[in-house]
């Protein structure tokens, strides 16, 4: 995923304000600053997961050796 900045539509910086990952079903803030250095635009943006479209491989191998 790529988010642009809202002011001159370059690519943000992000990295994430807590360096603990955050549970998938919570919303995580990250930081942001613009990789245009004349334009220099930062901010917070909150990422959260909306739905799940395809489950992972590795539940469904857990669950065959639960079995």
């Amino acid at each position: 995923m790529r988010v642009r900045c809202p002011h001159c539509d370059e690519g943000l910086k992000t990295q994430p304000e807590k360096l603990d990952p955050a549970p998938i079903d919570e919303a995580t803030t990250v930081l942001a600053q613009c990789a245009n250095p004349f334009c220099g635009w930062g901010g917070h943006l909150k990422v959260s997961l909306e739905r799940v479209t395809k489950s992972s491989r590795l539940e469904a191998a857990t669950e065959a050796t639960d079995v």
